[in-house]
């Protein structure tokens, strides 16, 4: 290990490194469990990890597993440092997901390692690997860069900390001293609660069956009444700073091959608490996409992976996990929240089966899915694997992302159950061009990028102050958001800011503010607005509220991603004295 300091100077060596550990501590701190997998820090990881090495990947080799149901991508690695552990001198891993000839499946657990680099790697229990031998995915997988520069998971990019690039070596020296900690294994999951899944069974029909229907459509949300007289006036404001458009690198969207359209999915079946919400986040994504997905006509109750049929099998236990793949849930299985296992023929997409994970509880309930406890929610972890079935990559697995997707991972707080201007606009460019439609979104919080995580960071808004008269005013300490779903520009879009007594309904609100931004939001654009001082109406009852926002616009074709509300942790107490 020597080596990978050679050329640093004392300084870094040693200051850098003490500024490496705080600004990790200050940085990362433990969050709620994100789609997919768990959002770790770097202490989080170190935590959660038996062994910590440096090591060099010397071979790389697809295989199937013992079953031959899913293939396995096998990597030996020479270890040159413990940080902790007692891993032998050359060790091989097997990730999820590989390529056979003209075969390749590939889980959201799938990382790939580089022959002949180096890595950094937090590493799970090698005796009982679960889904994944390291931890927290591609999180828990650091790359040394030429110049001896550091990068997390798969990037391309240095990791960056504070406007300067992150060298390997300092990364290494300061993951040493937490590694020097004792490991303790991470608590058991929540009991378990009977969650239904369909049978496995492995002689399931080779192929889909013919007829399909269009999903079921959702619900809409309910709108607050149009303001009548005596409602505040509006005002107006100004688009600044002007709206933004993501993806403007020449690649944009990065799909899997896509499959053949329709995609016919075997959906959940209708005794399941669950259903028909698995269609109608279907449905959501066909209103920006076109006829993509589709049901079965005949489902079937039982399913097997790789027999071409597009599955939602729903929550299989660790014995039905096993017997598909080869695995269980395993340690990781506590941080994972649902899989999509994809398999591509020749460049095809001939299947995509999602499966949630048992071990967790789940909910349908948007304001228990949206608090930091109760169960997770289903509609959006549905919605986010649905955009792997039809082809969607994760965004900031290619590019720096600072804009907001239902493919990010983030806290369990803003898992909205929306699709943004970045997902709708992937969707009609894969599928559906050329079609107008008006459609507008508004969201309670602003990201930004963040070059440590290389990803969007969340900045709810606040109010100012905690309490306020009636008849008084308060200030938001940060902008909320815009965004155009549509094709349509949006032009001088009205917004609605309402005190609201419960999250997520308009029920008894009370009308605080009515703006109006100049300018236009462009498709696709996002654009962040500054509301300016609330006045809270003096016959406000004494209470605790939440904060709401509506963007009105009887044209808009979607009117359920029209409402926001703050998250559970940001309240408004208005007094009477």
């Amino acid at each position: 290990m020597d080596k990978m300091f050679r050329g640093a100077s004392p300084y870094r060596a040693s200051h850098a490194v003490a500024a490496l550990l705080l600004a990790l501590a200050a940085l990362f701190s433990p969050r709620a469990l994100s789609a997919h997998v768990e959002r770790m820090s770097v202490p989080e990881l170190a935590a959660a990890s038996p062994h910590i090495v440096v090591a060099v990947v010397e071979s790389r080799e697809s295989r199937w597993n013992a079953r031959h149901t899913l293939l396995f991508t096998e990597y030996t690695l020479r270890v040159e440092d413990r940080l902790r552990g007692g891993v032998p001198d050359h060790v091989s891993i097997s990730v999820p997901g590989g390529t056979l000839g003209g075969l390749t499946d590939e889980t959201c657990l799938t990382v790939r390692l580089e022959p002949g680099s180096r890595y950094l790697l937090f590493l799970g229990r090698l005796d009982e690997p679960g889904l994944s031998p390291i931890t927290g995915a591609w999180q828990g997988m650091f790359r040394e860069m030429p110049g001896n520069l550091a990068a997390v998971g798969e990037e391309r990019e240095p990791l960056v900390l504070r406007g300067r690039p992150v060298h390997f070596g300092d990364l290494v020296a300061a993951v040493r001293p937490l590694a020097a900690k004792a490991y303790a294994a991470r608590p058991a999951p929540p009991p378990a609660v009977w969650l239904p899944a369909k049978a496995w069974d492995p002689t399931a029909p080779p192929v889909p069956v013919t007829g399909s229907l269009p999903p079921l459509a959702g619900p809409q949300a309910e709108a607050p009444p149009a303001p009548g007289e005596g409602a505040p006036g509006i005002v107006g404001i100004a688009s600044r700073p002007p709206a933004s458009s993501p993806r403007r690198r020449p690649e944009k969207f990065i799909y899997q091959e896509l499959a053949k359209l329709p995609v016919v999915i075997n959906p959940l079946p209708a005794g399941s608490p669950f259903s028909p919400w698995d269609q109608h986040e279907m449905a959501y994504w066909n209103f920006y996409g076109g006829d993509i997905l589709r049901v079965t006509s005949s489902p079937s109750e039982t399913w097997a992976y790789g027999n071409g049929v597009f599955d939602i099998p729903g929550f299989p236990n660790d014995a039905q996990m096993t017997a598909q793949f080869g695995r269980g849930w395993g340690e990781l299985g506590a941080g994972v929240l649902g899989i999509s296992f994809v398999r591509r023929v020749d460049g095809v997409l001939t299947e995509a089966d999602i499966v949630f994970n048992p071990k967790w509880s789940w909910t349908l309930d948007d304001a228990e899915g949206t608090s930091q406890g109760g169960g997770y929610p289903f509609k959006d972890v549905a919605l986010h694997e649905l955009g792997h079935v039809w082809g969607l990559r994760h965004p900031w697995q290619y590019q720096e992302v600072w804009w907001d997707s239902v493919m990010n991972y983030k806290s369990k707080v803003y898992y909205a159950v929306e699709l943004f201007a970045d997902d709708t606009t992937a969707i009609r460019d894969a599928f559906l061009r050329g079609v107008s439609r008006r459609d507008g979104l508004i969201s309670s919080y602003t990201t930004y990028y963040d070059d440590f995580q290389q990803g969007p960071e969340y900045t709810p808004v606040r109010p100012a102050v905690s309490t306020v008269r009636a008849g008084g005013s308060f200030s938001l300490t940060d902008p909320i958001k815009i965004e155009n779903t549509g094709t349509v520009p949006l032009a001088r879009p009205t917004v609605e800011v309402y005190l609201a007594p419960a999250r997520l309904s308009f029920a008894g609100a009370v009308l605080a503010k009515r703006v109006r931004l100049g300018g236009t939001v462009p498709s696709g654009a996002t654009q962040k607005v500054n509301v300016g001082k609330i006045s809270v109406p003096a016959g406000t009852r004494a209470g605790t509220y939440y904060l709401a926002f509506f963007l009105r616009d009887p044209k808009d074709a979607w009117q359920a991603n029209n409402g926001a509300w703050s998250t559970e942790e940001v309240t408004l107490t208005v007094t009477r004295r």
